[in-house]
């Protein structure tokens, strides 16, 4: 705490995320989750298996463990109220010893700017994710990049269909691809002799990634596919005010080497007619379990659990297997 104002902290964080996928307190405490074999909102490791982490006694476990986090003034004591950007502002200004972030937002030169005038000696490192009592870890769920599209009835009944099809194959080939996601070439961006795209002898208006250029690229993340090329002119290296080497794609390369565990198929997992009510007494609860609002004993643990099925927690489970096995994400 070097400014002496008890203001620094050993872990940061925000409650990030919504809906059904997101409940509880989001995606920043997930690595604790993950020590607890429980990270996420679903059980998807099999057909049987399949159901909410808030069914396994481990799952309480690990709220009782954020619980102690909070009691214990290791934890920012906003976190339950703070938006992303203030947690970004609280980071930037040194007030964490460790956080959870996205590899971009920590490392992209505009992004990390900030903390570097601050802290031109300070550097982040990524940790590995942390072993829980069973030696288990993750830094929480994965899921694979996926784009669901749905065209109307009337396009359909219109006749549009063959010609939605053709624009979709179109902008997945390389004419589609690099238009939509650079610009034109020799216009708003050149590729140099290892064919990464790069806008240097550009005018700064014309270049891809001015502002002025971005009605010209906004369909771009309907063709991002993560490809190296993407990668290369998206996450651009630069040296920090210390003449450090900085690259946002080294954090990203290992965050990629940490365990995670997938869950893909929540993404075809249909929210139950009353998600609002089910995803607000379930995340409310469990803030109130881990700031001490609510006892965290087994009776008001159960109870918390017996709402959860007068709100239709057993039959979402249900509803979700049938979707999954269905999808082939289970088996």
């Amino acid at each position: 705490d070097g400014n002496g104002q008890n203001d620094t902290y050993g872990y940061c964080a925000y409650i990030e995320g919504s809906g059904l996928a997101n409940a509880g307190i989001g995606t920043r405490f997930d690595w604790i989750y993950g020590a607890y074999g429980v990270a996420g909102v679903w059980n998807l490791s099999s057909a049987d298996a399949v159901g909410l982490n808030v069914r396994s006694p481990e799952f309480m476990k690990a709220v009782d463990y954020i619980k102690t986090l909070n009691d214990e003034k290791v934890i920012d004591p906003d976190w339950p109220t703070l938006k992303k950007d203030e947690f970004r502002a609280r980071w930037k200004q040194g007030k964490c010893g460790m956080m959870h972030e996205n590899f971009a937002a920590l490392a992209n030169q505009s992004n990390y700017k900030d903390f570097d005038t601050n802290f031109p000696d300070g550097q982040w490192v990524a940790m590995d994710a942390p072993t829980g009592p069973d030696g288990k870890s993750s830094m929480g769920v994965v899921a694979k990049t996926a784009r669901i599209y749905a065209v109307s009835q009337k396009a359909i009944d219109e006749g549009k269909g063959p010609a939605i099809a053709r624009l979709l194959e179109w902008m997945a080939s390389d004419e589609g691809y690099y238009l939509l996601g650079f610009g034109v070439e020799g216009v708003n961006y050149k590729l140099d002799a290892d064919g990464f795209i790069t806008t240097e002898g550009l005018d700064d208006a014309a270049k891809w990634t001015s502002k002025e250029a971005q009605p010209l690229t906004q369909l771009a993340n309907m063709v991002y596919i993560f490809s190296d090329v993407e990668m290369q002119a998206r996450y651009v290296a630069y040296k920090t005010t210390n003449g450090r080497d900085m690259d946002p794609k080294a954090y990203y390369a290992e965050f990629q080497k940490k365990p995670f565990t997938e869950a893909t198929g929540q993404s075809v997992i249909n929210p139950p007619a009353n998600a609002a009510d089910f995803v607000r007494f379930y995340s409310e609860n469990i803030v109130q379990f881990v700031l001490g609002q609510k006892p965290l004993t087994e009776d008001a643990w159960a109870e918390f659990i017996a709402t959860l099925d007068s709100l239709g927690a057993k039959e979402l489970e249900a509803a979700a297997k049938e979707t999954l096995l269905q999808a082939g994400f289970v088996k």
